[in-house]
């Protein structure tokens, strides 16, 4: 019984020790197929990264459909784009997240889908991708955007998605503006207490998020304090 049990113990170890040699060569291969995509020889780094990437591993479907989107010693085809950054998408890589955002807001290799487009880089601001948090943030500040209102409503219960500065109102009422300035229009009145997340500053004037709210504005730093940890 003994014996068997270290026979056993033995083969565990070996299948582990076999896994993680496994693991080293699929990494090396992913490194030489980038150091040669670097250098300019996308044949070869094709011929390295494309048996990964039908194995599954999601960073090399990630560069895959960078090659086919960029033509690095492919044909352009945003199409293929899709299809390798979808694959790496299903795996939570959040760069390949973020890229089928792009697709889908310029209507590359797939429909145009604004909603699809939000979805995706919302998606990639859960996984902490400063990409999608700063095109997301660049975007708010573009009401004719297709992407401004399905942002705004995703970003409605979720403000800390794209910012960690909280504020609450500590006057009686607080006028909500359109721009930074007493010479922008009114849009909304917050209540005492209203929780906040800043978005954008100017000077004195700060944009903000309103919490459990799909919309935003600008408020004076005078009207607020901030938010308790």
């Amino acid at each position: 019984m003994r014996f068997f049990t270290l026979n056993f113990i033995a083969l565990l170890l070996l299948s582990g020790l076999l896994e993680a040699a496994q693991n080293n060569q699929v990494n090396r291969y992913f490194d030489y197929g980038i150091e040669r995509m670097r250098e300019g020889n996308y044949a070869e780094a094709y011929c390295y990264l494309r048996p990964l990437a039908d194995r599954g591993h999601a960073d090399a479907q990630y560069t895959l459909g960078w090659m086919y989107h960029n033509g690095y010693g492919l044909r352009i085809d945003d199409e293929k784009a899709f299809e390798w950054w979808n694959r790496s998408a299903g795996a939570d890589n959040r760069d390949a997240i973020f890229a089928l955002g792009l697709l889908y807001e310029q209507g590359m290799g797939t429909e145009k889908s604004p909603a699809k487009a939000a979805e995706m880089y919302l998606k990639a601001a859960r996984k902490n991708s400063e990409d999608a948090v700063s095109l997301i943030h660049s975007l708010l500040r573009e009401p004719s955007s297709p992407l401004y209102t399905p942002l705004l409503e995703g970003l409605g219960q979720d403000w800390q998605l794209i910012s960690k500065k909280a504020w609450v109102v500590k006057s009686e009422k607080a006028n909500v503006r359109k721009g930074p300035g007493k010479k922008h229009a009114v849009q909304f009145v917050l209540k005492r207490e209203q929780k906040l997340y800043e978005l954008d500053r100017s000077g004195k004037w700060l944009m903000v998020g309103i919490d459990g709210d799909a919309r935003h504005g600008w408020l004076h730093q005078s009207l607020l304090t901030k938010a308790k940890q």
